[in-house]
């Protein structure tokens, strides 16, 4: 299931970007917590440092997906099981 992640067509970067086009009717900032002008701030203010690279073992995790589990949990408090169901990525790779 994770290794299929960035093949998905129902992964974060998805959900997200379906997400600003109802941005009207608020569901955006209910699962961010904030606009999309602020959420691309942030991306512009800390994405070159909390950036990863590939590997020839695995894809990183982009910049985007990763403060977006951040903002989820941070928000929710959920679990990392909930949340590596609701983005497709691995608990170890949530709690680094």
């Amino acid at each position: 299931m994770f290794s299929k992640r960035n093949e998905c067509p129902a992964n974060n970067n998805t959900l997200l970007a379906d997400l600003k086009f109802q941005e009207i009717s608020g569901q955006y900032k209910n699962f961010t917590r904030m606009s999309p002008t602020d959420f691309e701030y942030l991306i512009n203010m800390i994405g070159p440092k909390i950036a990863k690279q590939d590997t020839f073992m695995r894809k990183s995790i982009n910049v985007q997906e990763r403060l977006s589990i951040t903002l989820r949990f941070l928000a929710t408090g959920d679990h990392y099981s909930s949340l590596q169901y609701l983005f497709r990525t691995s608990k170890q790779a949530i709690s680094k």
